[in-house]
This record gives structure tokens, C-alpha cells and sequence, in this order.
């Protein structure tokens, strides 16, 4: 018998309501995997909508203008800070997917949740760590950091969405205690690097 998806009593999307078996099926990956992450809104399935709209528009939209690899990196390094491993796998493989040095991309993997391991993204690591484990003493000198790394003011804002939208999905994750199970890891292909943002 399978481990189930997460502590929650599972409800199959089967037997989830109309409205709700609809919104499960929107959330589907790209492989048309419904990942175990979102299993447990088949209890209240309007929340799903507006929760996987949020990551979609982050992480999946071709507006945000950061390299998708670095928001995928900022998730990572969140989830490295949180203890959450199901996110760590599933953006650290995002991450590794769409990096070009793959060697590099490990090494800095493998340092997290240092926010030092790697000169070019050290500022945003820095920025993430400090707004996941310290929100109250975050500074305006914060952002100036980053506009020193010459990131611009709506690159800042996704960076803090990233961060931000992360922490929420890192606490639903070890909060109900979501496995991995059997499901694939990963938004992309093991050999897909994306062009757009990548």
C-alpha cells in the first residue's frame, strides 16, 4: 500500500466536488502530474486557485523578468532555511534543469542555505535569508544592497515575492506534512533548459 501524500486524511480528486476536481485538474504539471503539494486542497478547493495563480505568475509567467533559474534558486534557498525538503527537491531540481554550468549549479546546491557560496547570487541569498528567518528586521539598506548588484526595483519585487510566496508553500508542505512519494520531481524535463527568462 502506498505512503500516503501527506498527515491530512487523502480525499482523491475523484471524489472531490465538481468545482474542486476542476481546480485539482488546472494545477496539473506540465507532465499532467497532480503533485502531492497540492492533494490536500481537494478539502477546500477554492483556495487552490488563488494559491497556484500566485506561483504560476512567479515562477511560470513570461512577464518576471528575473532568470527563471534564480527564482528557482530563491525557492531553493528558502527551502534549505525552513526544513523543507519536499521544496528543496522540487526547485533544486528546477534550479539544476535550467542551469547552463550544471558543476556550478551543484555546487551551489550543495552550499545552501549559505548565502555566500557564490559571488553573483550571493546579494539575493543574502536578502532571502535574512526576509525568511528575520522578517521584522528587515531595512531599507536591504534593498540598496541589491540595487548596488544592479538589480532594479521590480526585479527586487519578484525576488521578495519569491521569497515571500515561497515561505508560505515551504509551511504547507512541512505543516501537513506533504511527502514526495512517486511523483516526478521537478517543473522540466531532466534535458529541458527553457529559453525564455532561463
Amino acid at each position: 500500500m502506498a505512503e500516503p501524500a501527506s498527515w491530512l486524511r487523502t480525499v482523491e480528486p475523484d471524489d472531490a466536488d465538481a468545482a474542486t476536481r476542476s481546480a485539482l485538474d488546472a494545477a496539473r504539471g506540465p507532465r499532467g502530474q497532480l503533485d502531492n503539494l497540492y492533494r490536500p486542497f481537494a478539502w477546500r478547493g477554492h483556495m487552490l486557485g488563488p494559491a497556484d495563480g500566485l506561483y504560476r505568475a512567479i515562477w511560470h509567467d513570461a512577464r518576471t523578468t528575473l532568470p527563471a533559474r534564480v527564482l528557482e534558486l530563491i525557492a531553493a534557498q528558502v527551502a534549505a532555511l525552513t526544513g523543507c525538503d519536499y521544496g528543496l527537491a522540487h526547485h533544486g531540481a528546477n534550479f539544476l534543469a535550467l542551469s547552463a554550468d550544471r558543476d556550478r549549479a551543484v555546487r551551489i546546491l550543495a552550499d545552501l542555505p549559505a548565502a555566500g557560496c557564490d559571488d553573483e547570487i550571493a546579494p539575493v541569498l543574502a536578502y532571502v535569508e535574512k526576509l525568511t528567518l528575520s522578517p521584522a528586521a528587515m531595512v531599507a539598506a536591504d534593498l540598496d544592497r541589491l540595487r548596488d548588484h544592479g538589480l532594479d526595483d521590480g526585479q527586487i519585487f519578484e525576488i521578495n515575492q519569491a521569497a515571500a510566496a515561497m515561505a508560505y508553500w515551504a509551511r504547507v508542505a512541512t505543516g501537513l506534512g506533504i511527502r514526495l512519494g512517486d511523483e516526478a520531481i521537478g517543473f522540466y524535463d531532466a534535458d529541458q533548459t527553457i529559453g525564455n527568462r532561463g
